[in-house]
């Protein structure tokens, strides 16, 4: 992920060890919507719902992409990514940056230690 993109919303990626079942994967950036968004995917979500999503609203200029999970609604068009809680608007970050981050996401979600493995 790009230098500046992960300073431009403070992205830090976390392991964290929890006794009882193992490593949470936990990402922290500086807009609560984001923060709660990501956690809210695994890495096949995003690969068969998510990037999917985010690619077609940057090929096609006219449309409107919704997607959600259990915390955030969003939608996506070509050039904004829309964030919603409990349906009330809240921020918006550019697509390209929406992308970059959820890619980053993907990676970390994919790299060792997986997410519930016992050990650090």
């Amino acid at each position: 992920m790009n230098p500046d993109l992960i300073k431009k919303y403070s992205i830090e990626f976390e392991n964290k060890l929890i006794k009882e079942w193992g490593v949470e994967k936990i990402p922290h950036t500086n807009l609560d919507v984001l923060t709660f968004f990501l956690h809210g995917w695994n890495a096949d979500e995003l690969d068969e719902i998510l990037l999917p999503c985010i690619n077609n609203a940057l090929g096609l200029v006219d449309s409107e992409i919704e997607s959600a999970n259990d915390f955030v609604t969003i939608i996506i068009n070509n050039h904004k990514v829309f964030f919603y809680w409990e349906n009330k608007p809240t921020s918006s970050i550019p697509t390209i940056d929406f992308k970059q981050i959820v890619e980053g996401w993907r990676a970390f979600l994919l790299s060792a230690p997986l997410n519930r493995t016992k050990q650090l």
